[in-house]
């Protein structure tokens, strides 16, 4: 149960860091 929280919670950074870097790109550069 801890493995998997720790995986959530992993996964909810990549998600957070790689939306920072999206709003860093120019909007026609932003690929969805």
């Amino acid at each position: 149960y801890a493995d998997f929280l720790c995986r959530l919670n992993d996964d909810r950074n990549v998600r957070a860091l790689f939306e920072r870097a999206l709003s860093l790109l120019p909007p026609e550069e932003s690929v969805e």
